[in-house]
């Protein structure tokens, strides 16, 4: 990731930090467009059953 001799200790880490944040907010994206999706399709699910029973 980054090379020893060229980045302090406190550097590495706060590098570290960042790419976990990074991870996990592209994880919770992830998972909002997946829920966005999954509320779409249901959405759509309910407006045909309304049609039905019309």
């Amino acid at each position: 990731m980054v090379n020893s001799l060229l980045c302090s200790d406190h550097c590495r880490n706060k590098l570290a930090k960042n790419f976990n944040l990074i991870n996990d907010y592209n994880s919770a994206m992830s998972k909002c467009i997946s829920l966005r999706e999954n509320n779409k399709l249901l959405y759509e699910e309910v407006e045909a059953q309304k049609k039905n029973i019309d």
